[in-house]
């Protein structure tokens, strides 16, 4: 089997394509954990956000439906992510200058492929951070601030 340089272009092209594919998938897991922290911190401190929350019943639903939204959202592109490494590695697989080059080093592929495991970490923690952020907007309650003692006006 003769390598043509039509052969290489398509190889590196794949391999550029399976290296972006990658780094979307981590910008995307990134992106939703940074999002959920912040939600989460900003619901754990904010008196006054929990305080809002539970009296206002249609913000909670919304505030459920927007989470779940994104959940979906989340979950659609790891999935589109995972299906393209798939789909280029077959591609990569059967490419002529991957084959020779495969003789030599066999594990060539498996820094930019997404792994399993790795992606159902990553998904299984997106999923408890979702969860507890939920969490956290059905069970918002009004919290009055108690007076700690200090200035209270003594009666004579």
């Amino acid at each position: 089997m003769a390598l043509t340089s039509n052969d290489e272009l398509v190889f590196q092209l794949l391999f550029k394509a399976l290296e972006n594919n990658k780094s979307i998938h981590l910008n995307i897991v990134w992106a939703t954990i940074g999002l959920q922290v912040a939600a989460i911190g900003w619901l754990i401190s904010s008196e006054q956000a929990r305080n809002f929350i539970s009296h206002a019943k249609r913000l909670k639903v919304a505030s459920l439906s927007t989470i779940l939204i994104i959940a979906f959202a989340h979950y659609f592109m790891i999935f589109d992510t995972v299906t393209t490494s798939s789909e280029v590695i077959r591609a990569i697989e059967e490419n002529h200058h991957f084959i020779a080059l495969s003789e030599n080093s066999p594990n060539i592929l498996s820094y930019y492929s997404l792994n399993t495991n790795k992606v159902i970490a990553r998904a299984a923690f997106t999923f408890i951070l979702f969860f507890y952020l939920c969490v956290l907007v059905c069970t918002a309650k009004n919290i009055t601030k108690r007076s700690s003692g200090r200035g209270r006006a003594t009666s004579a």
